[in-house]
């Protein structure tokens, strides 16, 4: 039988229904925990050597909402090439314990199953997009509709841009395209790149424009995806039947995003842009000035199905703001 863990007066374990909501906390494998309290109980002792915050790998987190069957995490990815994050539940049977450190530290370290956390890293993640045209309606009502030959020209011109980025999904669908593109954060790959996202709505924008005369807006977003060990999308042999893996709340929130805009823009809430984020992506962005208040400076509230505990905003932008302040791809 294992000895009880966490016994000094110095630690303070946190029952599941306390752990702090909306601060920052540590994310920690249970791997760890011997090494955590030995380091721990030396620095308590006030040996030389101890070095408590050297020896265990932990990610930041923060709480934004708590279920009795899971906690809403905001996880942060990178904070070195840029500041990504992204939201995943974790499960309350994948937790071991919650441990503050009282009067050494602010944070509290949250302990969880090294299977979940081995999961987590090997997972890929999607980027999704949704493009559509603007004014549809009213230029096939001006014109009784659309010419074959521009129609033609906007599949061919599609075509041709998914030559140019061989690792993104495109699905046409009406006067739209919905994108996917994977990516991984284990520590050979991290291949997180949404600049690359916004040049190519710009390739997917002229191509609209010169194809059937019509502008477009965006709407893009990014993370967990329950698809997550799996190809860009399925065809099946006979080769009528696609499926996009596209089961998660990056999915549901291109749709829900887009809903609240559409509200958004009848009620007079804010104008219409060209590009529209969640605002994990927003955020994960590479700007030269991210005070500017076209591209970071207008957040607005949407609700989400699938994360109706947290704090879900999307961002307004505009494309040629974005694209001159841009330091990627």
């Amino acid at each position: 039988m294992n000895p009880p863990r966490f016994t000094d007066r110095n630690f303070d374990i946190i029952p599941y229904e306390s752990i702090p909501l909306n601060r920052d906390c540590f994310l920690i494998s249970d791997r760890y925990i011997p090494e955590f309290e030995e380091e721990w109980l030396k620095t308590f002792a006030k040996v030389p050597e101890a070095k408590p915050y050297e020896k265990y790998m932990v990610s930041w987190i923060a709480i934004e909402g708590r279920t009795n069957q899971y906690l809403e995490l905001s996880i942060c990815i990178d904070m070195h090439s840029r500041f990504h994050g992204m939201k995943k539940r974790l499960p309350r049977s994948a937790i071991e314990t919650c441990v503050h450190v009282f009067n050494y530290e602010k944070r509290c370290y949250l302990f969880v199953k090294d299977q979940w956390i081995q999961d987590f890293i090997s997972s890929s993640y999607s980027v999704f997009g949704l493009v559509d045209a603007i004014g549809i309606k009213d230029l096939l009502a001006k014109n009784g509709g659309i010419d074959a030959k521009g129609l033609n020209q906007l599949k061919q011109g599609i075509d041709t841009i998914a030559k140019k980025y061989s690792n993104v999904l495109f699905v046409s669908a009406a006067d739209g395209l919905l994108l996917k593109t994977n990516w991984k954060i284990n520590a050979e790959i991290y291949d997180f790149n949404p600049e690359r996202l916004i040049s190519l709505f710009g390739d997917i924008r002229e191509v609209y424009k010169e194809a059937i005369d019509c502008d477009v807006y965006g709407i893009f977003t990014q993370g967990y995806n329950e698809y997550s060990h799996t190809d860009l999308y399925h065809i099946s042999p006979e080769g009528n039947h696609l499926n996009i893996h596209s089961l998660g709340t990056s999915f549901t929130q291109l749709y829900e995003i887009e809903s609240q805009v559409r509200k958004n823009l009848r009620d007079a809430v804010h104008v219409g842009c060209e590009l529209y984020f969640d605002r994990d992506f927003a955020v994960a962005l590479c700007v030269k000035d991210c005070a500017n208040i076209e591209l970071t400076g207008k957040e607005y509230r949407f609700e989400s199905r699938l994360a109706p505990h947290a704090d879900n905003r999307y961002v307004t932008a505009k494309y040629e703001e974005l694209k001159k302040h841009s330091r990627g791809p």
